[in-house]
C-alpha cells in the first residue's frame, strides 16, 4: 500500500486512523472510509447546532 508516510494525525481520531491504516485492504478504501466519518461528523456538529437553536427559539 502507498500511504503518505509524513501524514500526522490532528486529533485522537486521526491518531487511531494511521495506527489502524494497513488494516484497510486498499487506500481507495481507506479514502471512501474517511470521508464517510467526516461526512458523520458534519451531521452530528449541524445536528448539535440545530438543538441549540431550537432551545433559544422555544426559550423565547
Amino acid at each position: 500500500m502507498r500511504f503518505v508516510p509524513s501524514a500526522r494525525p490532528c486529533d485522537p481520531i486521526g491518531q487511531r486512523l494511521l495506527e489502524e491504516r494497513d488494516a484497510f485492504a486498499s487506500v481507495e478504501i481507506y479514502g471512501t472510509f474517511g470521508r464517510y466519518a467526516l461526512g458523520q461528523l458534519r451531521r452530528l456538529e449541524q445536528g448539535l447546532r440545530r438543538a441549540e437553536h431550537r432551545a433559544v427559539v422555544l426559550d423565547c
